[in-house]
């Protein structure tokens, strides 16, 4: 097994969202020469989406890291690392109608309680990841497993 993995969001499913968020800028912005005012809200929400499209662009922005001793994910810049003995098998699931690669906590894992009781509640589930990072789910979850079922202790 590597030391180390690292997946990167798709440049061309990011391309498409900022694209289709600059249409929508643009539609806020025709509404607000018009007279409406809840162009600002569409101008505005649009805008800060485009935003969050460019910045997660840059290098370095987002990534998934598979480690021997669990896996970094970063978004917008703020990393948060996960250590494979913390987590269950990961699976896919669905929350709000997308498919993600989901997991439960450890039963010995005794961080952050109170909200992952919140998110298993919301969802089902106590943690998903936001990105399949250029696969589909069930490979996502499949390559995670592995490197989770291989790990060294830590």
């Amino acid at each position: 097994m590597k030391q180390e993995l690292t997946l990167y969001p798709s440049k061309r499913k990011l391309l498409l969202l900022l694209i289709l968020s600059l249409v929508f800028t643009g539609i806020g912005l025709a509404m607000l020469v018009s007279g409406e005012r809840t162009g600002w809200f569409v101008f505005g929400f649009f805008g800060l989406c485009s935003a969050v499209f460019v910045i997660s662009m840059l290098p370095g922005a987002s990534y998934l890291r598979l480690k021997s001793e669990g896996y970094d994910i970063c978004s917008l810049f703020k990393t948060h690392s996960v250590k494979w003995r913390d987590i269950g098998p990961l699976t896919v699931g669905t929350i709000s109608g997308n498919k993600m690669v989901v997991f439960d906590y450890s039963p010995n894992y005794t961080e952050h309680v109170s909200s992952r009781q919140l998110a298993k509640n919301l969802t089902g589930f106590e943690g998903a990841l936001y990105n399949t990072f250029g696969m589909s789910t069930e490979e996502l979850a499949g390559v995670m497993n592995e490197w989770r079922t291989t790990a060294r202790p830590c």
